[in-house]
Parts: C-alpha cells; sequence; structure tokens
C-alpha cells in the first residue's frame, strides 16, 4: 500500500543532488525492463495520488485538475465522480480506500471527505488541524489514521466526527498503515523512525531507527512482518513480534513509493519512484523478477512513480501510476 509523497524536509541539498543523480541513472536503466500486458487509463493529466482496494477491485483517484473518482478497475468503468464543492474539481492530493471497499477518502492539504464507496454518498466532511501527508482507513471504515505535518499521526472516528487520540513523532508523519485484525498501527516519520503502536491505549510497541526519513510502512496479511521504506536506503522486513531484521531488499538506494504483500504473504510487491516494479521473496528479500509501468510523453510525471499496487484475482499485478495509468502485470 502507498502514501502521499513530497519532499522530506530533513533531506538537504547534498542528499537531493545525490538521489537526483541515482534517479536518472535507473529511470535510463529501467527502460529495459518489462513492460505491462495491458494499461488502462484513469486520469488524462495524471494524478497526485490513487489506492487500490486488497484485491484491485476498485480504485480512488485524486486527479490532477479533475478532482476526485471511484473505479471499477475489474471493468474499467468509472463509478463516481467525487468532488469538495458542487460544479467544481476539488485541488485533492491524498486518498485513502479501506481494503474492502467499504469507505473511500479524499482530501486536499487540509479538509477531508469519507465516502460511502457502495452508494457514493459523502458520510462526512471535516478540517483537519494540520497538513495531511497521509491516510489510511480500518477495514469496515470506521476508523481512520491520519499522518500530519505537526508531528501527529491522529486517529480519527468517522462516526462521530472526533479525533479519540493523537500518537507522538518528532517529525512529519509520512505514512500510515493499520496492521490487520489487530489493534496496531504503524507511522513512518521524518525523524527517521518507523513505530508500532496500539491505537486504542496510545502505547507506543516498538520503534525501528532509519538513517533517512521514513517514506513507507506496510504490514502483511498475517499481521507477523512490516515492511519499512526510507528515502535513500533499501527496504527492511521486520518481524512485527521480536522487531527483528527479517530481510533487505535491495532497491540500490531509489526511493520506494508503494509496497503490498501477495495474499498468502509469500511475496513483497514494491512500486518505485522511477517507475518500476518489483517482486520479491518476502522471506528473503531476495528479488523474483520487475516490470516498468508504460510511459506517457507530456504527461505530468511522465516517470510516473507508483502510488499504490495490488494482486487481483485473476493472477495480475496491478500497479497505479502516477501518470494516470493502471498497469497489468502477468504474476510467475
Amino acid at each position: 500500500m502507498r502514501t502521499f509523497f513530497t519532499e522530506p524536509k530533513a533531506i538537504t541539498a547534498a542528499l537531493k543532488t545525490f538521489f537526483f543523480t541515482v534517479l536518472i541513472g535507473f529511470a535510463l536503466a529501467g527502460c529495459s525492463e518489462t513492460p505491462p500486458t495491458s494499461f488502462d487509463e484513469y486520469a488524462f493529466q495524471g494524478i497526485r495520488d490513487g489506492n487500490l482496494d486488497q484485491q484491485g477491485s476498485r480504485a480512488v483517484i485524486a486527479s490532477i485538475n479533475h478532482g476526485g473518482s471511484l473505479w471499477d478497475a475489474s471493468k474499467n468503468e468509472r463509478l463516481y465522480n467525487w468532488n469538495h464543492k458542487s460544479s467544481e474539481y476539488s485541488d485533492l492530493t491524498v486518498t485513502a480506500l479501506s481494503s474492502d471497499s467499504k469507505v473511500a477518502i479524499t482530501a486536499d492539504t487540509k479538509n477531508i471527505v469519507a465516502w460511502n464507496a457502495n452508494s457514493g454518498q459523502a458520510l462526512g466532511f471535516w478540517t483537519a488541524p494540520s497538513r495531511l501527508h497521509s491516510l489510511a482507513v480500518i477495514e469496515g471504515g470506521g476508523i481512520a489514521a491520519l499522518g500530519r505535518e505537526d508531528n501527529l499521526a491522529s486517529i480519527f472516528d468517522l462516526n462521530s466526527g472526533q479525533i479519540t487520540r493523537s500518537l507522538v513523532h518528532e517529525h512529519t508523519i509520512r505514512s500510515v498503515n493499520f496492521v490487520p485484525n489487530s489493534n496496531y498501527l504503524l507511522t513512518g516519520s521524518e525523524d527517521m523512525t518507523a513505530n508500532l503502536w496500539d491505537w486504542r491505549t496510545g502505547a507506543r510497541l516498538r520503534s525501528w531507527k532509519h538513517t533517512y526519513p521514513v517514506d513507507l510502512v506496510v504490514s502483511n496479511n498475517a499481521s507477523s512482518a512490516v515492511f519499512v521504506s526510507a528515502y535513500m536506503d533499501n527496504g527492511y522486513l521486520y518481524d512485527l513480534q521480536s522487531g527483528e531484521t527479517i530481510a533487505n531488499t535491495n532497491t540500490q538506494r531509489n526511493r520506494i513509493s508503494a509496497a503490498r504483500f501477495s495474499p498468502d504473504d509469500k511475496h513483497l510487491a514494491l512500486g518505485l519512484f522511477d517507475g518500476r516494479v518489483q517482486l520479491h521473496n518476502a522471506d528473503t528479500g531476495e528479488l523474483v523478477t520487475s516490470w516498468q509501468v508504460h510511459i506517457r510523453p507530456n504527461v505530468y510525471r511522465e516517470a510516473s512513480h507508483i502510488t499504490d499496487l495490488a494482486f487481483s484475482s485473476n493472477n495480475e499485478l496491478l500497479a497505479l501510476g502516477s501518470n494516470g495509468l493502471l498497469n497489468h502485470f502477468p504474476l510467475p
């Protein structure tokens, strides 16, 4: 699963220069990767954020200049257009979709709307206390997590419209992820840590320290392992209970923008910022295969970082790119 990305404030100018050099090198190298078997257009001018449900059957999109929408990905059909004001397109920046497709959230930098993904009706409209950088919705849709710029990850009750608890980091929260079938929440921050919390009590259960700001935190389906990615580092797999390192995914310091475990948790799919998609062994971190999303010349973010991934029921890996295309890759 993925989060909304901006440049971390904690990165120095020297690191940005290094990252740019690496990115260009791998963008050129990525041209030799296997292309998708097919792709579908969900946004003509690209997207700022987008999420897929657990099976890849639904997609919520924050498109550039054309507001939000919900799609039936199995039929490539737009179901609803979602905007925060009638008769105008909202400038949306971040989205979330519950794994069971019951509730979707669209947000600009501060304003949040929750939607019933079955009826398309708005469930509520709220204003966040601080700029939002990431969102997550628990299965069933009753609770959301807000990753905020003011160093807080807030637990938000969508039924009451109240923040019930806030979890404190020392810098901006860049990624939030609910651990399935538990009271656990993962958070990743520019303070260079990934934390595991009991979101009901507010207790911090574990913390993983990294060398760079943490971009991404994702749990597997069995709630036994955690994937953490930092801005300039490889990805790391950790045992959720012991906290010990299981393996690392050598992405050669290319920034990871999305991650998703396969339904059986044997594989981990990664979406990279240069448009490559990788499939790794979730036990060893070993690379199994890799692909390259379709590139659209002259489209915003044509290098197309991956906003989300999903393993579909017809043995495909789906990759949603920032250039507005949903890419289909056959699984080995």
